[in-house]
């Protein structure tokens, strides 16, 4: 509540914070995660088994799921659709799943959308939830079909990392940006 200019801490039980999103209603964050599990009373460390996305319900604070991938890479973007229904996750091998929300509690394992030749370092989804941009490590962007769950086209756009995705609208048009210090926007 900023009208209240109250500030709230989640606490990671594992790990740090890569990449937030909330649902639109605003009562689900999702959190990826990346880092490493501390043993309880020691200094040791172990690296995470599986990417982990946590989703928190933020009425109440409490973390309410941990959806974990199977690449063993950190999340580095996540989405959900407009609808809230699909959380949109992408990770450090360059995978991107859809996973089922519906109940928050109980969400279905993440469904494979496709993936990058490298890590994912930027997404964004289209005003209308139709499509899905993620932009690569290697300066890749991609544009997937979120209805036909397929990739649409592959586009060469920078000469490094892409750090930053937007749609205009309803997806005519994309912005990227990236480490070769340069701003695309492009119709698609």
């Amino acid at each position: 509540d900023l009208s209240s200019k109250k500030e709230r801490t989640l606490d990671l039980d594992v790990g740090s914070g890569t990449a937030l999103a909330f649902a639109p209603n605003g009562s689900l964050l999702a959190v990826g995660i990346h880092g490493w599990v501390e043993a309880k009373n020691t200094s040791q460390k172990t690296p995470l088994e599986t990417g982990e996305c946590q989703l928190w319900n933020t009425n109440g604070d409490k973390k309410v799921a941990t959806l974990k991938t199977k690449t063993q890479r950190a999340i580095t973007a996540v989405a959900f659709t407009p609808e809230g229904r699909w959380l949109i996750t992408g990770d450090k091998s360059g995978q991107v799943l859809l996973w089922d929300v519906t109940d928050p509690e109980k969400p279905q394992e993440g469904v494979p959308l496709g993936s990058l030749t490298r890590a994912i370092t930027a997404m964004t989804l289209s005003t209308d939830g139709k499509t899905l941009s993620t932009g690569g490590e290697d300066g890749s962007i991609k544009l997937w079909d979120l209805a036909e769950r397929r990739e649409r086209a592959t586009l060469k756009a920078h000469a490094g990392p892409v750090t930053g995705l937007a749609f205009l609208d309803k997806g005519e048009s994309l912005a990227s940006t990236g480490y070769d210090r340069s701003v695309r926007i492009r119709d698609v």
